[in-house]
């Protein structure tokens, strides 16, 4: 498309809100346009990413304007709490072997102590995210 010869791209998007079926939006092409399906956590969109929902899908909510699965929060919460109780049991576990054998339970002990470690350092630099692109490109209606 040649602006300077008298030639240019017209935004088919513009033209119509309702240029794209169902749950997808309009992104313009040179001389055409496109559909792409809206993310999963939406229930129509503006944009690609749950940050351009109308409306939030079943089991997402919005948060900081964002839709986010609801059901992550609460095995987030149930994941801490195994956490915490596996930690607390391998104390107990030293505390029990700790009146048999001082030497056993300082090893132990030291095991637990870098287990925890490592663990609360891999958990807090995992960054997992559904990184996977949006690749529902469905061509013009």
């Amino acid at each position: 498309m040649i602006e300077d010869k008298g030639c240019f791209d017209i935004d088919e998007c513009l033209k119509s809100n309702e240029i794209c079926p169902g749950n997808q939006f309009c992104i313009n092409k040179e001389g055409s346009y496109a559909c792409l399906a809206c993310d999963k956590a939406c229930n129509g969109c503006t944009g690609d990413g749950p940050d351009m929902c109308i409306k939030c899908a079943e089991g997402h909510h919005k948060k900081d304007n964002l839709c986010i699965n609801s059901d992550l929060l609460g095995r987030k919460k149930q994941e801490n709490l195994a956490r915490y109780l596996t930690y607390f049991g391998l104390c107990v576990a030293i505390c029990i072997i700790l009146q048999r054998n001082i030497y056993a339970a300082s090893m132990i002990g030291l095991l637990v102590a870098i287990y925890i470690c490592v663990s609360e350092y891999m958990i807090a630099n995992s960054n997992v995210q559904d990184t996977t692109a949006n690749m529902d490109i469905l061509g013009p209606a």
